[in-house]
């Protein structure tokens, strides 16, 4: 799932899910369970199911991410699963 952040962030937890992050271009924050983490082009990182996150971007243009969910999160509509739902 690829998604353009807004300004004001995202606030979010995946149920039952692990979600790889890849920044494809922008710059922005990530916070995990009150833990800062700067992001810029080429930044991966795991975030796991149980963690509370929000992601904001802090640049001029877009942040651009690639989100890979680990089991599946959304259906094919962007509809969030539940936890351990197919």
């Amino acid at each position: 799932m690829r998604r353009a952040i807004p300004k004001e962030g995202l606030i979010t937890s995946t149920a039952g899910a692990d979600q790889w992050l890849f920044v494809v271009s922008g710059q922005g924050v990530a916070r995990v369970n009150s833990r800062s983490y700067p992001l810029r082009a080429g930044t991966i990182m795991l975030i796991e199911h149980w963690d509370r996150h929000e992601v904001r971007c802090v640049g001029a243009r877009r942040l651009q991410t690639l989100n890979l969910y680990v089991p599946p999160a959304y259906t094919s509509d962007g509809i969030e699963r539940a936890a351990g739902g197919r």
